[in-house]
């Protein structure tokens, strides 16, 4: 069955609205704790970090405090958001087309990420802070994260629509894969160029 026009639109936060760079961020914690990179960055790729986006820790102090321990490290609130925001450059030409779409449509964000990232996102991204306001959602909000599709049936809730009736983008197939298996409608972001065409093709936009 073919899918209604979206009512809502929801955006991965990295690799769609903002381009990622893990080892910039594992680089600059590096260099500040002078522990290993690749130390670093298998914390953010272990069980501990997955269980954090799947709300293991309810603030972001809490989060923070585990992180140490994972670690091994005394790194600050201000030091943890400053490595993450070396790792992040806005997409300008994604964020323009969430601009169009408000407020014709819902619009959304929903990243894999832990309550840390929820505390400081309006430093890191004000773009998506100033567009999405409370509809930019992490992951640890919903007791769950992608590619599990409970967190997509849990997003239709919260926005009280059909799944049908939602459109999630997302650079991680497997994401995807998830969302059409909750019955959501879903774009794989592969590369800017091709996705954005896509993206308003399918959003009837020139």
């Amino acid at each position: 069955m073919p899918h209604p026009a979206p009512r809502a639109v929801i955006f991965d936060l990295d690799g769609v609205l903002y381009d990622f760079r893990p080892s910039e961020r594992a680089r600059y914690l590096s260099e500040i704790t002078g522990l290993p990179a690749e130390r670093i960055a298998a914390v953010f790729r272990s069980p501990f970090e997955a269980a954090a986006e799947s709300g293991a820790y309810t603030s972001g102090e809490d989060y923070l405090a585990a992180f140490n321990r994972e670690l091994g490290s005394t790194v600050t609130r201000a030091e943890w958001t400053e490595a993450r925001r070396r790792a992040m450059r806005p997409h300008e030409e994604v964020l323009r087309l969430v601009a169009e779409l408000e407020p014709a449509r819902v619009v959304g964000m929903l990243t894999n990420n832990g309550p840390l990232l929820k505390d400081v996102l309006p430093e890191l991204a004000p773009e998506v802070t100033r567009l999405l306001g409370a509809h930019a959602w992490v992951s640890f909000e919903f007791g769950a994260r992608k590619p599990e599709p409970v967190i997509f049936r849990r997003l239709a809730e919260r926005l009280l629509l059909p799944p049908a009736s939602i459109l999630f983008v997302d650079d991680a197939a497997a994401n995807c894969e998830a969302a059409r298996a909750a019955g959501l409608a879903a774009l794989h972001f592969e590369r800017p160029e091709t996705s954005m065409r896509a993206l308003r093709a399918v959003l009837s936009l020139p």
